[in-house]
């Protein structure tokens, strides 16, 4: 498990925000990075288990430094990114549950598809 997750998996866990969801992982499950954007300020997690990600159905976290990246022109974009990364690395994927977090709070929760392009 790379630093910057284990970072972050500390700091979700020990600064809950008070009545709001916070990055619960199951045991046994780790993160993969599969798409990150700078100039965007966001960072796109794949789950995993057992060190395997590529699913038919993945759960996706996404940490954005903006609740703006989950408004739908930014979020179709974004996605259109992960698509990319998922034809070329898991070209099994079909469906995805979307999480997405800003400022250490579940803000978005949604799905996407292959068959709909995976816009959300």
């Amino acid at each position: 498990m790379n630093s910057f997750f284990k970072t972050a998996a500390l700091f979700f866990f020990l600064t809950p925000a008070a009545g709001a969801q916070t990055l619960d992982i199951p045991t046994g499950h780790e993160m993969k990075r599969i798409a990150y954007s700078a100039k965007a300020g966001v960072e796109v997690f794949a789950e995993a288990e057992n060190g395997k990600w590529c699913d038919d159905i993945l759960s996706l976290k996404i940490f954005a430094q903006d609740e703006a990246a989950f408004e739908e022109p930014a979020l179709n974009a974004l996605m259109a990114k992960v698509a990319v990364v998922l034809k070329g690395e898991c070209a099994a994927a079909q469906q995805a549950v979307i999480d997405g977090y800003s400022s250490n709070t579940l803000v978005y929760q949604g799905s996407a598809s292959a068959a709909d392009k995976w816009k959300p």
